[in-house]
């Protein structure tokens, strides 16, 4: 996540605002007036929660942020009621969107340096899971899943061997879980267009994975287990055999039936 990035984006809005009143257009007031929805967002309660979510500074961005939106909202609905001159006054000095707007900026350029802080503290040590060649299959698009498995597996590990809290592990095994989902649903899609003669095999082999990490899931939320690291050494187990085992007969398929 790019924070300065993020940081011109929402200074943007203003800019934005003014154009939608002078060209009197319809603005999605509902989706800007949600937290969670652009790119800065959905890093916010996505993917740096594991990373970052025990800094007081990703907690205050976190709230400033959703305050922010809250005001932008009003500013959509308003335009969209073609109350034109409320709308910009709302934009203006000295009102509750702007005083949102600076705090968010200052938000986001304080959480940026504990970020950059947190990583130049971090020692440098090797991944729990690394890529290697040999676990290419010579596919793109499969081994470019791989990749993003084995980084969501390193996240995984990671937050429970930091101790990150119960809601913070759940979050990133469900992502992992989503993730995982849509992968299997690719290689399966080209499994069907290809006509693969493993095709039940290695589906059943997807569904026995996406079933032990559904109740891992179940049995978290429900407080029966504590996930450990030996749930993190299975999933990595059982990517690196899968991939070397049932993957790359695959890939071979699926290069023979390109030939």
């Amino acid at each position: 996540m790019n924070l300065d990035s993020a940081l011109q984006k929402h200074a943007e809005w203003k800019t934005k605002f003014r154009t939608a009143i002078s060209n009197k257009e319809m603005l999605d007031d509902l989706t800007i007036a949600k937290d969670n929805c652009c790119e800065l967002g959905k890093w916010l309660y996505g993917e740096s929660e594991a990373l970052y979510g025990m800094l007081e500074s990703h907690k205050n961005c976190k709230a400033k942020h959703k305050i922010f939106h809250m005001e932008a909202g009003k500013i959509a609905t308003a335009i969209n009621l073609k109350k034109y001159t409320e709308a910009e006054a709302m934009l203006g000095t000295n009102t509750p969107y702007n005083k949102a707007s600076n705090e968010t900026g200052i938000a986001i350029v304080q959480l940026k340096k504990e970020v950059d802080t947190n990583a130049a503290q971090q020692p440098k040590s090797e991944a729990f899971f690394d890529w290697s060649d040999e676990l290419s299959v010579g596919n793109q698009f499969i081994d470019n899943d791989h990749k993003k498995l084995i980084k969501m597996i390193n996240n995984f590990h990671n937050a429970m061997q930091e101790g990150r809290g119960k809601e913070v592990i759940s979050k990133v095994l469900n992502n992992l879980f989503i993730y995982t989902s849509e992968h299997f649903k690719r290689e399966e899609d080209e499994m069907l267009r290809i006509k693969y003669a493993l095709f039940e095999d290695h589906r059943r082999k997807h569904q026995q994975l996406i079933s032990q990490v559904e109740n891992l899931q179940t049995d978290l939320d429900n407080g029966k287990i504590m996930l450990t690291t030996k749930v993190s050494d299975f999933l990595k187990d059982w990517l690196y055999s899968h991939i070397l085992q049932t993957d790359k007969l695959l890939a071979a398929a699926i290069s023979k039936a390109k030939s």
